[in-house]
């Protein structure tokens, strides 16, 4: 990148999280044609402002992501595990940094998706491969 001690003095003044995709993901969101006519300081108020609209969308939807088998429920401030079926899982209880933490552990893969072995198998003889779905 042709402006990256300019976009290096950006990322120290941006005030948002500073995680390494996290940042990625803000600065991908900056056109390119816009950063050689900003000054560092006018980057830097861009990506807060991009990572501010992230956020307000984020709480607006009221759950979060928070692992690929678990997710946050603002509504009722109550994490929700699910479990693949036919999984074996096994509760841990680890300490981290100073806290006890218990979490499902899968130690045991369960069955695919309609107990085939490849999703496109479950599929399989729903679409035509010929036909045209647009006209």
């Amino acid at each position: 990148m042709v402006h990256s001690i300019k976009m290096a003095k950006a990322r120290k003044l941006y005030n948002g999280f500073k995680g390494y995709s996290t940042l990625a993901a803000v600065e991908k969101q900056i056109p390119e044609e816009l950063i050689p006519q900003l000054t560092a300081r006018q980057l830097a108020l861009v990506m807060d402002a991009i990572n501010a609209a992230y956020q307000r969308g984020r709480a607006s939807t009221g759950a979060e992501m928070v692992d690929t088998d678990c997710v946050w429920i603002n509504g009722i401030n109550r994490m929700i595990e699910w479990e693949e079926v036919g999984a074996v899982y096994e509760r841990v209880t680890e300490q981290d940094g100073g806290c006890k933490v218990t979490k499902n552990v899968k130690v045991k893969d369960g069955e695919p998706l309609g107990g085939r072995s490849r999703v496109e198998d479950d599929f399989a003889g729903l679409i035509e491969d010929d036909e045209d779905f647009l006209n």
